[in-house]
């Protein structure tokens, strides 16, 4: 990785910081579709206002990282838009890591589950779901190093920049064009992304109460099809009928993924 960027430590130090213009991080830039000098040069701004910002609120740093970088690029000829949004980005790792909370190229086994509540299902505390889930998918081979949380900006880009293996997983009401599953929500094969409805239904969606326990196990069935590509019939059938992955199991209390699957999640690197 190449260093060429040095960040305030105190008044008579100084230390390096790896800017995100290395290897697969150039992605970052170009995705916005920001020319190079100017994508630098927000990057650049936007570190150089977290290391005169520190003591700060991580807000009020993140703000003053947006207003430098995205000055930054307008000044280079680019869009402010652009360099607000890097340079905030960059302040936010800056940040995390004056707390001691990154640090580059770490990725262990294990990943993070983000779960966004859109919507929170009557008489499901947060927390206790989260912990559930989390839980659950060690028991059925995720890595011990495995973390289910409630959805935050900061850590999200912590995993991506440390290249955790990362999924998402939607908590909200059945929306118009939604298809409804008798799991109680939907996902694609891999595409790390899962829907599960408040109220399990279209028709319920407000008014009726279930167990945690539900919510996790039509999550963990979501889930076995976001992550790791697990299928069933178009009946929702598999060759398990008490399996997570089976519409005959998937609402039976303590149903797990088949001892196939759990082999698959074992050697997942999740």
């Amino acid at each position: 990785m190449i260093t060429i960027e040095w960040k305030r430590k105190q008044a008579t130090e100084f230390e390096p910081i790896p800017l995100l213009i290395a290897s697969e991080r150039v992605g970052f830039a170009v995705a916005q579709g920001m020319k190079y000098s100017n994508g630098l040069a927000s990057r650049s701004m936007g570190s150089l206002s977290g290391a005169y910002s520190q003591g700060a609120s991580p807000e009020l740093q993140m703000l003053i990282a947006a207003g430098v970088g995205g000055t930054a690029e307008a000044l280079g000829g680019g869009k402010f838009a652009n360099g607000a949004i890097t340079g905030a980005f960059v302040g936010l790792f800056n940040h995390a890591r004056h707390q001691g909370n990154v640090q580059s190229n770490t990725a262990e086994d294990g990943g993070v589950v983000f779960v966004d509540f859109t919507t929170v299902p009557k008489g499901i505390n947060k927390s206790e779901f989260v912990a559930s889930l989390q839980a659950r998918l060690i028991e059925n081979g995720c890595s011990e190093n495995l973390r289910v949380m409630e959805y935050s900006l900061k850590e999200n880009f912590k995993a991506w920049w440390d290249g955790t293996p990362t999924a998402n997983l939607y908590i909200r009401n059945f929306a118009s064009g939604d298809i409804l599953r008798r799991s109680g929500g939907f996902a694609r094969n891999f595409s790390n992304k899962a829907v599960v409805y408040n109220g399990l239904s279209n028709n319920s969606s407000n008014t009726a109460t279930y167990p945690t326990w539900i919510y996790v196990n039509a999550s963990m069935h979501e889930l076995g099809h976001a992550i790791w590509g697990f299928g069933h019939d178009n009946n929702g059938f598999t060759n398990f009928p008490g399996g997570i992955m089976d519409y005959r199991g998937v609402k039976a209390k303590g149903a797990n993924f088949s001892p196939a699957e759990q082999k698959q999640i074992l050697n997942s690197g999740w």
